[in-house]
């Protein structure tokens, strides 16, 4: 693992800092409190988490100016890139991890196998010696220096001194100039054995050369081929974004036919003078059903206790509230008629669209296609552009394990897009049609959003081209069904 930088969100009295790591073996320097320990223990807590309370012997770093605890950091690990995030979180806090290279997010648990056996013990113990007292540093002898530098890297350092020693001491009863039984001139005829093997091997290394020069010019001649491939790709998304736009022009073309006869007249004077006289007449009328009200009043005071009167003073307020209602019932009435109108004309304009639309093979309109399906026959579609690749390239995807990387195929959703965009053309004079508008739109950028996403197609499984045209002969049996159900043939 090579780290290249460090960005702190907040860590100590670090905030919002980013800092560059340029170089395999990075200086960190600056006086006393200067934050150098602080941002080692930053690497140390990306690594393997944050410290609680009773865990963190110098305490926690929670910064006190800023709510963020934690940053980034980035690495690269066998010739890929890789960001590391984790932010504030029980259990050492939420880790994300993702591929630089391929703008990817990664499962969690693939930071522990990169890392792995490493923990943070045997990290401290390795790769941090702590801090080293200046004045016992002019007083360590040569022996103790060279203990001091292998702490470093080795544990208990001061044993494996002992050990050399001992060892020393072993080789020299085991060594003697002359003799063929003692153990170091056994070696020494194996090391002459090896010699003697790997001269030989160094006079095969001019045919090595070759080979890795024609696997060098293999390597060229796949990247101009993958260049070509990816040329024509995008060719390929050009002229199936410029197909998109066909029933739009064609919708377009439609309605250059429409002519002034189609559209109704306007408000003229006339029909606001009898707009006029109407409220006149209602003043009137109101004025009228006033007076009328008076002598109401004054024939209840005049009339005798009849089997009507009796009948009115026991059905008193529900009279009443049928008379208070009788205004809404009347606009009501007045309402459904101008409805009834309104429905009227839409039927014959409908009538007439439903003339203009495009027609299938058998010459009728398309049924409505349910938004559910619209995912099934995208999938359906990818399916059989992935079989066709299978069945075009199947000798070079033998050659390599790299695992091609394809656009997704949008045609699914402008389909969809265009369906719910004619059914809400033949039924926009309901209340709600401007939803179908929207859905429309919603579908035709998801398109587009989604055909800008690379989808990595996982490496198949070695068939041959019988079971491949099987598969084929499926999907495309299924997208037949479609078409005939929802009356798409020949469209």
């Amino acid at each position: 693992m090579n780290i290249k930088s460090l960005t702190i969100y907040g860590y100590g009295k670090w905030i919002d800092q980013r800092i560059p790591i340029d170089h395999k073996l990075q200086v960190i320097y600056g006086p006393n409190e200067a934050g150098k320990s602080t941002i080692i223990d930053f690497i140390e807590s990306m690594l393997f988490g944050f410290q609680n309370k009773k865990q963190a012997v110098h305490g926690q770093y929670r910064p006190r100016t800023s709510k963020a605890y934690g940053g980034e950091l980035r690495f690269s690990e066998a010739g890929h890139n890789y960001k590391l995030v984790r932010t504030d979180g029980p259990k050492g806090g939420d880790v994300k991890l993702f591929d630089v290279d391929h703008d990817t997010e990664l499962p969690a648990n693939t930071f522990l196998e990169m890392i792995s056996p490493i923990d943070r013990q045997s990290y401290n113990q390795l790769f941090y010696f702590g801090d080293f007292d200046e004045k016992q540093f002019y007083k360590t002898d040569e022996m103790s220096l060279a203990i001091q530098i292998q702490r470093i890297g080795v544990t208990d350092a001061d044993k494996w001194v002992g050990l050399q020693r001992a060892l020393t001491k072993t080789a020299d009863n085991l060594y003697k100039p002359r003799g063929r039984t003692k153990l170091i001139n056994v070696k020494l005829r194996k090391y002459h054995e090896l010699s003697a093997k790997i001269t030989n091997a160094q006079k095969a290394y001019p045919e090595y050369l070759d080979r890795q020069a024609e696997l060098d010019r293999a390597l060229t001649n796949f990247n101009s081929y993958q260049a070509e491939l990816s040329a024509a790709q995008q060719q390929l998304d050009k002229d199936r974004h410029l197909m998109s736009f066909l029933p739009l022009v064609q919708e377009r073309a439609a309605l250059d036919q429409v002519t002034t006869q189609d559209l109704k007249a306007a408000f003229t004077d006339a029909d606001q003078a009898e707009f006029n006289r109407l409220n006149l007449v209602i003043k009137s009328t109101r004025a009228q059903v006033g007076e009328n009200q008076v002598k109401i009043s004054v024939l209840k005071e005049e009339i005798t206790d009849s089997p009507a009167r009796k009948f009115y003073e026991s059905n008193r307020q529900t009279i009443e509230r049928l008379t208070a209602q009788l205004p809404h019932q009347r606009d009501l009435a007045a309402h459904i008629v101008f409805l009834t109108d309104q429905r009227q004309a839409n039927q014959v304009k409908m009538n007439d669209l439903q003339l203009r639309l495009p027609k299938n093979a058998s010459g009728t309109v398309p049924k409505p296609f349910p938004n559910s399906g619209v995912a099934t026959v995208n999938d359906l579609l990818r399916q059989e552009a992935t079989l066709f690749d299978q069945l075009g390239t199947k000798t070079n995807s033998r050659q390599t394990r790299h695992r091609p990387v394809v656009k997704q195929s949008r045609i699914g959703y402008y389909v969809g897009a265009g369906i719910v965009a004619i059914g809400t053309v033949l039924l926009h004079q309901l209340p709600f049609s401007w939803v179908g508008y929207l859905l429309a739109i919603g579908i035709l950028i998801w398109g587009l959003n989604q055909s800008d996403k690379p989808a990595i197609v996982p490496i198949m499984p070695q068939v041959d081209d019988q079971e491949l045209k099987q598969q084929l002969t499926t999907i495309q049996s299924k997208l037949a069904t479609i078409r005939s159900k929802y009356a798409f043939n020949g469209n």
